[in-house]
Formats: structure tokens, sequence, C-alpha cells
């Protein structure tokens, strides 16, 4: 996975290679709705997901409600500048063993190291906090998240922000997943035609 700060302080990340994108379930608050209750336009190519200031999260694959109303996906989380206790932005289901993708790592890359671990990580949580919030982890060492069983993490820093990459295992998982999931809260946006 790469990501890079955007100069709003947004983040913008993604997946090397071409993987397939595709929309599993919408979960609204009058109904959930599976990919088969959905128009989509799944996108093959380089995967990127897009945390702007706004608060507007925005993924490559299109979808709607009708065929003509099908837009990018956006979901509307909150917005960077009312974003001051830690708050998760993204959770990555994983399966057991990740895509192979040969990389030679460099000065500029994060790098998680769970050679340590006792089994293999279940999921991904990207999480965003006023800075002094992240600090104050690190002083004293505390998990990010409490139902981990173990984590690694890395973090990015903006003037105001850290995002944070926690690579772990929760004490609430029972199996891996059969593939990538990438569960984003909030509201979505949805086109209109």
């Amino acid at each position: 996975m790469w990501a890079i700060v955007d100069k709003e302080g947004g983040i913008m990340m993604g997946f090397p290679g071409n993987p397939h994108e595709s929309i599993s379930l919408v979960m609204e608050k009058e109904q959930n709705l599976s990919a088969k209750q959905i128009f989509t336009e799944p996108f093959i190519g380089p995967s990127k997901i897009s945390f702007h200031k706004s608060g507007h999260i925005k993924l490559n694959s299109k979808m709607g409600k009708t065929e003509s109303a099908k837009d990018r996906v956006t979901v509307v989380g909150p917005k960077l500048e009312n974003i001051d206790d830690p708050i998760r932005m993204a959770e990555i289901l994983l399966p057991k063993v990740l895509p192979g993708k040969i990389h030679t790592p460099t000065s500029r890359d994060i790098l998680l190291d769970i050679t340590d671990a006792q089994s293999p990580p279940t999921r991904l949580t990207i999480s965003c906090m006023a800075n002094r919030h992240f600090d104050i982890f690190n002083e004293g060492k505390n998990k990010i998240i409490n139902t981990s069983i173990f984590e690694c993490t890395h973090a990015l820093k903006t003037d105001t922000h850290t995002w944070v990459w926690t690579l772990r295992k929760s004490i609430n998982d029972v199996q891996y997943s059969d593939k990538i999931y990438i569960l984003l809260p909030g509201e979505v946006k949805w086109g209109m035609m």
C-alpha cells in the first residue's frame, strides 16, 4: 500500500498493481443494499482512496441507485477541521495471505514489521487524530485500538493531524477474510439524475 499527504492535509492511498474494485454492501440507516441492488461500474486499474479535507472519502469505483445516477463512490465522513479525538477512517479486512509484490523499500516507504506476531494480522485500521492525541499514545506506548491482540503501527504527521496505519489482529476476529475488503464508515453521497 502507498500513501501520501496532500497539500491540504488529506490523505491519498492505494494498492500497487491493478486490483479489481467492486462494491459488496452499502449500509444505510433505512436499509442495507447488496451489490445486486445497486448499479455499479467496477474499476480495474491502480486503486486509490482519497480522504479529502472536506470529509469526502472517494474511491475509483462508481455506483448509483439508478443507472443514470452512477457517480464515483463518495462517503461523507468528518471534516478534517472537526477531527480532534482519534477516529477510525477505514477498516481493511485481510486474507491470511496477501498478494505478493516485489518491491525494494526506499527511505520514503512505511514499513510495518510483523515478524514477531504469533499469526498473520486480520485487519488494517486507518485512524486520524489531532497531533496531541498521537503524542500521548506514543509517550504511554498504549495500544491505538483497545480490541487489538497485537499491533504494528506507523504514522504520517501533518501540521495539525496524524494519520495512523495499524496492522493488527483483533480479539473479535474468528477467521480471515476471503479477500481484501475496505470498509468506510460514514454516509453515502448518492449521485442524482
